[in-house]
């Protein structure tokens, strides 16, 4: 009997211990796959200090166009503008984006100039966006002959140093409009009313608490007082090169740690606005001015043929340098663009990222545009051609 037992026994366990062992890799694993879960939700909250700029969406440009419908006439959709995703991202997505096609993961230092911190940087793209649609409206109805002028209100703050002089008494959209009682019509003012100050002296600002929207819309606000202590000028940062004012910044004088520009506003002939909800940045201003030119002129600016733009705009109607355009090109392509005009310096970047269909144009002013439609099948007055002509890939 007791043998029997001890077979008993011993067959009791060879039945046990494979659902013992069992049970205990079920266990582990779901601790495993736990602990795989917190990894995932630690590294997805945690900041990799990076931005992911990823192809966006190319969208008519005639969308975004309000003209008195006696001046202007139906666009058909074929000039479109593009825009990028800007991603802030954590340990985790950073790791997946550096493997994805036409994305390019930039660090936060590159993306946001020491003036920026990075919570301000959606307030500054509408900002930037602002500005844009002011001077591709002067632009555009500067290349038609039409009258416009500008109305300087003072300085508009385009970034504030965090930790300067001005980090707490400053927001980028407000307008600087008086200082120790004097009143300032534009930067250069304010620039050569600083050069009389000194680091440590104690100034009053008069600030318009002006707020900018989501629609790049200034709205202005009460006046406030600001008494800032100016600082001393870092010595990385140059006089000569800080300030676009042909008298220049004082060596000695007090620095209050802003970017400034002028704000102005524009008299025109008659009312153009432009809606760009939720779209920041200045790499609209080329397309924008395109489709205010095709608004008010005769037939298609693009003739049969769908283009992309993108570029920034200055009111003498130069292109400048933008980013993100291999991703744009990207978006472009999708759209089935003939034709996408860049930057000229950007032409072989914008290749990267389009489709072998796609035609890349590489420009420098408006007017090469123009001049680019014109020979090639685009309804363009003989008036806005010049001979200046445009780079192609």
């Amino acid at each position: 009997m007791t043998s029997l037992r001890t077979v008993a026994k011993k067959r009791r366990f060879a039945q046990s211990a494979p659902r013992t062992l069992g049970h205990r890799w079920r266990v582990g694993a779901i601790v495993l796959f736990f602990a795989a879960l917190a990894t995932v939700v630690v590294t997805g909250k945690i900041s990799a200090n990076e931005y992911a700029i990823s192809p966006g969406v190319a969208k008519p440009v005639s969308t975004l166009l309000h003209l008195p419908s006696t001046k202007s006439h139906p666009i058909d959709g074929k000039i479109l503008y593009t825009d990028v995703y800007l991603t802030s991202l954590s340990i985790l997505n950073s790791w997946i984006d550096h493997f994805r096609s036409h994305v390019s993961i930039v660090s936060q230092q590159t993306l946001l100039s020491t003036d920026t911190s990075a919570n301000e940087l959606v307030v500054q793209g509408y900002v930037e966006m602002h500005l844009a649609q002011i001077a591709a409206i002067e632009a555009a109805l500067g290349q038609l002959g039409l009258n416009v002028h500008e109305l300087t209100h003072g300085a508009l703050v385009e970034a504030v140093t965090p930790h300067g002089p001005s980090g707490k008494h400053l927001v980028i959209g407000e307008v600087i409009t008086q200082l120790n009682g004097g009143k300032i019509s534009g930067v250069c003012g304010l620039v050569g009313a600083l050069n009389a100050t000194h680091p440590g002296q104690v100034v009053t600002l008069g600030v318009s608490k002006t707020t900018i929207n989501a629609k790049a819309e200034l709205v202005k606000g009460k006046e406030k007082i600001e008494h800032v202590t100016l600082g001393r000028r870092p010595k990385n940062l140059s006089p000569a090169t800080s300030s676009g004012c042909t008298s220049g910044v004082a060596t000695s004088s007090g620095y209050l740690g802003v970017a400034l520009t002028n704000d102005v506003s524009l008299t025109t002939p008659f009312p153009v606005h432009i809606d760009t909800t939720n779209v920041g940045g200045p790499s609209a201003g080329l397309a924008m001015a395109l489709g205010i030119i095709d608004s008010l002129t005769t037939g298609k600016l693009s003739g049969d043929k769908v283009i992309a733009a993108t570029g920034t705009i200055a009111p003498t109607g130069a292109v400048g340098p933008v980013g993100g355009v291999e991703q744009k090109a990207v978006a472009v392509s999708k759209a089935k663009a003939n034709v996408f005009f860049v930057p000229a310096g950007e032409v072989a970047t914008a290749r990267r990222g389009a489709s072998p269909t796609l035609r890349i144009v590489g420009v420098n002013s408006i007017s090469q545009v123009l001049s680019y439609l014109a020979h090639h099948g685009g309804d363009v007055p003989a008036a806005l051609t010049g001979s200046d002509a445009p780079s192609a890939s």
